[in-house]
């Protein structure tokens, strides 16, 4: 069953089977297989190799003793040139593509309509989960869910959420969901620019005015009122300029 030649030692197993077993029958002990190059010097290379012929599978396979319980395997099915990772039996949870691409739930390569990485698929919430174990560190989470929608959650509270280009902050969502744009918000929504602090909403009908909307003063507000009808522009809540459909312009009341 053993044969031992000047370039290793082949294991047949013509007598009784095509099995190689390293075994111990004493509680307490290990058992360990080991392929290694022990020179010092020079390129020496260990390795193992598990092949497979015809639709075969070529898996390195994980079982409980006495049960002969498939709990986990890792290989590469058939003539497939992907990593596959399985565990509970045959269910194939996570496998790496032959480009590289890592697919955790999928049930082929992963597929991307732009680029390429990673790809988590499930039935339910499919969600990366990001956590900073340290003593101050909190989840955050990415996840898509037919009934929630697409989601991202930080999960800790006394954490805010930052959005960055090029390294640079762009935009804040603070504990209290105030939102800031170039700025640690001080109310709900708070943007701040060098230069002109302006703002836009924008119809996008070619026909239709752009149209801005500034607020730059302290203790009080202004802004233009667009209802499709008329306009108005006002301080503290009171029309100061009205104009009416048909142009009419009035100053100080709506009644042109």
């Amino acid at each position: 069953r053993m044969s031992v030649s000047s370039t290793g030692i082949d294991v047949t197993g013509s007598v009784t089977a095509d099995d190689l077993d390293v075994l111990s029958t004493t509680s307490g002990t290990s058992r360990t297989i080991r392929v290694a190059s022990t020179a010092s010097s020079g390129d020496n290379d260990a390795t193992m190799i598990i092949s497979n012929g015809g639709s075969g599978d070529a898996m390195l396979r994980f079982d409980y003793e006495g049960s002969n319980t498939d709990r986990a395997r890792i290989g590469v099915s058939s003539s497939a040139q992907q990593l596959e990772f399985y565990t509970a039996g045959n269910n194939q949870r996570m496998l790496i593509d032959a480009s590289g691409n890592v697919g955790v739930g999928t049930s082929g390569a992963p597929s991307f309509n732009t680029g390429s990485g990673l790809e988590i698929q499930r039935a339910g919430p499919a969600t990366l989960r990001i956590e900073d174990t340290g003593s101050g560190g909190k989840p955050f989470e990415i996840y898509s869910d037919d009934a929630e929608g697409y989601v991202l959650n930080g999960r800790g509270s006394g954490m805010p959420m930052y959005f960055k280009t090029v390294n640079q902050l762009a935009m804040t969502i603070d504990t209290n969901q105030n939102v800031g744009i170039g700025t640690a918000p001080a109310v709900k929504f708070d943007v701040m620019t060098a230069g002109a602090n302006q703002w836009y909403i924008r119809n996008s009908d070619s026909s239709a005015q752009n149209n801005a909307i500034v607020s730059l003063r302290t203790g009080g507000y202004s802004n233009i009122a667009l209802d499709g009808a008329t306009v108005d522009l006002k301080i503290a809540g009171s029309s100061k300029v009205h104009v009416d459909s048909s142009g009419n312009v009035s100053v100080g009341h709506t009644t042109t």
